[in-house]
């Protein structure tokens, strides 16, 4: 835990943030400030949209003691990951950071969204032991969720991206920690992924497609036709939870397959990050209802 906790309600205010570019789509400081105010400790938790030229000036100002920590979303989890002082295990792992807490003005990279995506997976009633996953995307939060599922004992993992060599460099890097049998690397184009599909009980979107407030908001990273070759019990999984319904998990749902949305990941990694900062047990079920009532609002 940090050198440093956080201040009681009488002392100065720390500051805790989500980065990242785009940040209109982002509710975490709805559900993390009550988490704090809960608690009762002196900490603001804000939104700090941080354009990628502007990333090393904020991680300079992150060292100043006026800074807990901060939440990192795309596309900063691998910039940050090669620039913070040092890596907790489970970060060096995955190769991205989505936390970062303070040690002194020392910068520590953690990454709590392998146990955030599993946590929601289990809430899916989902088993990731003997599953065969397709990830759709290869950054930081594919990195993740496929470490997660090979830890958790998935037969096969297919990481599937628009630009291959990306996906090729992700399951090489993978292949140096696990059995390189158990992973393979494809386009995410139509032809492709429809081997991967016929065999998958479980597709992962790590993609910002669907994404509110994003460039491809209205649109789905699989068609619908690609979709229907789905094995029956099937699980879609999205990690994107604004809208808390996307065009992929309508299509899913159609379809008559499983569906999970992003929110209860996003809360359980925020969860994590709190605890992180604070050294106490996260107030969870109170940051799932202000969650839920975020979005809601949201419509």
């Amino acid at each position: 835990m940090s050198s440093e906790q956080p201040c009681r309600s009488a002392d100065t205010v720390r500051f805790t943030a989500v980065i990242g570019y785009p940040l209109a789509h982002s509710i975490s400081p709805r559900f993390q400030q009550p988490a704090f105010d809960h608690l009762g400790f002196a900490v603001r938790y804000v939104a700090r949209e941080t354009p990628p030229e502007e990333l090393p000036a904020f991680l300079h100002e992150l060292r100043g003691p006026q800074w807990l920590g901060v939440n990192v979303t795309v596309p900063h989890k691998e910039a940050v990951a090669a620039a913070v002082d040092d890596l907790s295990t489970e970060a060096r792992l995955i190769g991205a950071v989505n936390t970062v807490r303070k040690a002194g003005d020392r910068l520590i990279g953690h990454n709590t969204d392998a146990a955030g995506f599993l946590r929601g997976l289990t809430d899916a009633a989902c088993n990731p032991q003997g599953v065969t996953a397709l990830i759709l995307g290869a950054g930081g939060a594919a990195r993740a969720v496929a470490v997660a599922l090979l830890q958790a004992g998935a037969r096969h993992v297919t990481v599937a991206n628009r630009t291959v060599r990306r996906a090729e460099r992700l399951v090489a890097t993978l292949a140096a920690s696990f059995d390189a049998a158990r992973l393979a690397a494809g386009p995410l184009q139509a032809e492709a992924v429809r081997p991967a599909l016929r065999g998958a009980g479980l597709v992962v979107n790590t993609t910002t497609v669907g994404m509110a407030h994003g460039p491809a908001a209205d649109d789905s990273p699989l068609a619908a036709a690609l979709l229907a070759l789905l094995p029956p019990g099937a699980l879609v999984y999205d990690l994107v939870y604004n809208p808390a319904e996307t065009p992929l998990l309508r299509a899913a749902q159609r379809q008559g397959y499983r569906t999970q949305g992003g929110l209860p990941m996003l809360i359980y990694q925020g969860a994590a990050s709190f605890e992180l900062w604070t050294g106490q047990s996260a107030p969870v079920e109170l940051m799932l209802a202000h969650g839920r009532q975020a979005m809601a609002e949201r419509g």
